[in-house]
């Protein structure tokens, strides 16, 4: 590797290692949501039903999906104020049979381009660091009320023209739903180590749990409370608290709060959203702020069920 590139590395692994995420071999999209409706609420939704991002929140939650089938896509601007990195998303989920459902999940994560300087100082061009994933998913439920799913999923992530590194992860999860109560677990990105074509790096690995209850009123009004805390086993914890109100089953206002080990660089954040779900059609809406590194952040998803 040419001497300039290598400085370029490293320059990109003390970058990220400052900023929101854990360092730069931590496959930074891993931690950022393309689910709109999950980040109003501060990323609190191991323990939610989920659609067209179940892979993303909880693979096994797809065997309760009210509707047979789900489709989702979304953009977002991540750390617009500090990177302007940019969150492309695809998910879709389907419910093969009343206790069988199958998803599908791609995402790409495109970081601020940064210059390739030689050791004299010569700027010899530019390049963005990304990382595209893609996973497929399966979920059964044993009974009425639980449900477990596995997740297979290919990493590619590109720091430089010659530092890329290709892994596959796996999560493995389960689902309780009973009435108005439900609740998550999930061990996620477990597999093998991957390089950039030097050392060799673990996959960041966590363990998360939460839950979640829906109080429903008169007309389909309803308030859903969810809870989350997640670990990663290289020391780091973050935990989440959200709440969603849901007017006549179509309109729907969000809030949350998430705290992270701002020791390890996971950042402490609020979050507000907005959605509306007519005919099937959804369109959600989140904003992050109370963050130096994520406020302003900002992600829109539309999806259709039937």
């Amino acid at each position: 590797m040419p001497r300039y590139k290598e400085t370029v590395l490293t320059v990109l692994m003390l970058f990220f290692a400052g900023g929101v995420l854990l360092n730069a071999q931590t496959l930074p999209s891993l931690f950022v949501s393309s689910d709109a409706a999950a980040a109003g609420t501060a990323l609190s939704s191991i323990g939610k039903s989920a659609g067209a991002y179940s892979l993303e929140s909880n693979v096994a939650s797809m065997a309760f999906m009210d509707k047979k089938t789900s489709f989702g896509a979304s953009f977002g601007l991540w750390q617009p104020s500090y990177a302007s990195n940019k969150v492309l998303g695809l998910g879709a989920a389907y419910r093969v049979s009343k206790r069988l459902a199958l998803g599908l999940q791609a995402k790409s994560l495109g970081q601020q381009p940064y210059d390739i300087v030689t050791e004299s100082g010569l700027v010899k061009g530019s390049y963005s660091p990304k990382d595209i994933s893609v996973g497929i998913g399966v979920a059964y439920a044993f009974t009425d009320f639980l449900s477990a799913g596995v997740t297979a999923r290919m990493v590619t992530s590109h720091l430089a023209e010659d530092a890329s590194a290709n892994v596959l992860g796996l999560d493995a999860a389960l689902f309780f739903k009973r009435e108005a109560l439900s609740a998550g677990f999930a061990l996620c990105n477990l597999g093998g180590k991957f390089s950039y074509g030097r050392d060799t790096y673990s996959q960041p690995s966590m363990l998360k749990a939460g839950g979640a209850y829906r109080f429903d009123y008169l007309n389909g009004n309803s308030v859903t409370g969810s809870l989350e805390a997640d670990y990663l086993f290289e020391g780091a914890f973050s935990a989440a608290a959200g709440a969603e109100y849901g007017f006549a089953d179509m309109v729907f206002a969000r809030l949350g709060y998430h705290y992270g080990s701002s020791d390890k660089g996971l950042p402490s954040f609020a979050s507000a959203g907005l959605g509306i779900k007519l005919y099937g059609i959804s369109l959600d809406l989140a904003y992050l702020f109370l963050s130096e590194t994520l406020r302003n952040s900002l992600n829109i998803s539309i999806g259709y069920s039937f």
